[in-house]
């Protein structure tokens, strides 16, 4: 005999169902969500890393960029140094607003690999930055959360964008020591989700300095003349693939990549984690997909009769298909719940320990992910249930009612 609680007669009947076996329905629906779980932290991973990249796409929409000849990529290439000269040559070409010379490198070159965007030096000349920040804002945009830009001329400075400022754990007006090398922190960046949360920024000049330091092979060349990198930024309306050609077609001793080139290896990163959580959510789909059909194949095999007695008083095969498919889509809903539950609480704890260890969050738990976990775990449910749902609600209830 079962024990009937008061509550349970004012819930819902695919609720009281549910709770007839509260073990096998507890279980079934903390298997969707485990699976539900897993989606969303590998989710809230791929999620941090398509923001990330997602921001360094609208970085490199409206530049082209200008290398050494072999650097390839910007971002991924070897690397090859470029005549700084190149830059005031370019100025003068139509569709270019501001040129932006750079020195790009890790802030640790012997610090190993890390997960998610390393971290890394980015060498400007500060008054072309902020000439740029006035002609041609950028899609990212940047804010201090304290201090400021150096003035042009000062040597020793350094902005750090806050993932930076974590793992260095430094504030503005303290020193902090790179390859030897002592820098007073003039401003800390406010978060942004994407490339300057990991970038600290320094002067041409130093970050020569640091590049001699770690290539000294490049001893022979007067390092003051070369950059690594020369960001285009192109005047409103201009066409970015003609006016990379146009600069390749002027300048054959280096490599020039448009828009296109530059956001080609991004986007190839952003479809690959894409793919990542459609790997997992089938997971989730054939584990939990299979338990919701056990669950409600077990719910109809007992409840033939009382679908009998439904029937004989005037319940449709509507009114028995729909009971059954709420009730699966109700265990999914349950098990997505929890599993987001326990999601966030993976998320808040792997970013802690990435703190501490990494000095940024890895994970990233969108809106977008939240309810779609949950509306992904109620339909994988709903989905589960219509077999059984329909296998109930075709029974005819002459023979439902002679089954003991």
């Amino acid at each position: 005999m079962r024990l009937v609680f008061p509550f349970d007669l004012a819930l819902p009947e695919p609720v009281r169902n549910i709770l007839r076996h509260r073990i096998r329905s507890g279980l079934t629906i903390f298997g969707i969500a485990i699976g539900i779980f897993a989606l969303v932290v590998l989710g809230a991973l791929a999620e941090k890393v398509n923001t990330l990249l997602q921001g360094g796409e609208r970085f490199l929409s409206d530049r082209v960029a200008v290398v050494g000849k072999g650097g390839g990529h910007p971002f991924f290439g070897p690397g090859a140094l470029v005549r700084a000269s190149v830059a005031e040559e370019l100025l003068g070409l139509p569709g270019v607003a501001c040129v932006e010379k750079n020195i790009a490198m890790l802030l640790e070159e012997d610090g190993g690999p890390t997960f998610g965007m390393p971290r890394i030096i980015s060498g400007i000349d500060v008054q072309e930055r902020l000439l740029c920040d006035r002609v041609a804002p950028s899609a990212t945009e940047t804010s201090f959360a304290s201090g400021d830009w150096w003035r042009p001329g000062e040597r020793g400075v350094i902005v750090l964008g806050v993932d930076v400022a974590n793992y260095l754990n430094a504030r503005t007006g303290q020193e902090v020591e790179i390859d030897g090398i002592k820098f007073r922190v003039v401003g800390v960046l406010n978060r942004t989700l994407t490339g300057p949360d990991n970038t600290a920024y320094m002067p041409l000049e130093d970050a020569r300095l640091i590049m001699a330091k770690r290539r000294p092979f490049l001893a022979d060349l007067r390092l003051e003349e070369y950059v690594r990198n020369i960001w285009v930024v192109l005047a409103k309306g201009a066409d970015g693939e003609a006016l990379a050609q146009e600069i390749a077609a002027r300048f054959p001793d280096v490599d020039t990549l448009g828009p296109s080139a530059l956001r080609g290896p991004l986007q190839t990163s952003n479809r690959i984690f894409q793919f990542t959580i459609l790997g997992v959510a089938m997971v989730a789909l054939i584990v939990g997909g299979l338990s919701v059909i056990n669950t409600m194949v077990m719910a109809v095999a007992e409840r033939v009769r009382e679908i009998g007695i439904k029937k004989a008083v005037g319940a449709s095969n509507a009114h028995i298909l729909r009971e059954y498919i709420l009730e699966a889509a109700f265990i999914g809903l349950m098990g997505g719940l929890i599993g987001l539950g326990l999601g966030l609480v993976g998320e808040r704890v792997l970013n802690q320990l990435a703190q501490e260890a990494a000095g940024s969050p890895l994970f990233l738990v969108t809106m977008r992910l939240a309810l779609g976990s949950v509306a992904f775990a109620t339909g994988l449910g709903a989905m589960a249930g219509i077999l059984p749902a329909w296998r109930a609600a075709n029974l005819r209830p002459v023979e439902a009612l002679r089954t003991e």
